[in-house]
């Protein structure tokens, strides 16, 4: 169980992966590809971060109200099978 017998989680992983695809478009945007000179030496990173920035914040996920009706509880998966 993540918190108890795993450590707990550093970072959110959606919102890393929306922070990682805004600045990966910033950067194709700004026509730099990853073997790019600029890339490799780093003189790319305050260009594409200043794109970033101007950009916005990436999209959220929309926040769903409730629970997934499609996804069973533990409970309900336990009391099926004892049904069986």
């Amino acid at each position: 169980m993540i918190g108890v017998d795993y450590p707990a989680r550093m970072l959110d992983d959606d919102e890393r992966r929306r922070i990682c695809l805004a600045r990966m478009k910033a950067a194709y945007e700004a026509g730099f590809k990853g073997n790019a000179p600029e890339v490799i030496d780093g003189s790319a990173e305050p260009i594409v971060r200043e794109k970033y920035e101007s950009a916005g914040s990436p999209p959220r996920k929309k926040q769903r109200s409730g629970p997934d009706p499609k996804q069973r509880t533990i409970e309900a998966f336990v009391n099926h099978k004892r049904r069986l």
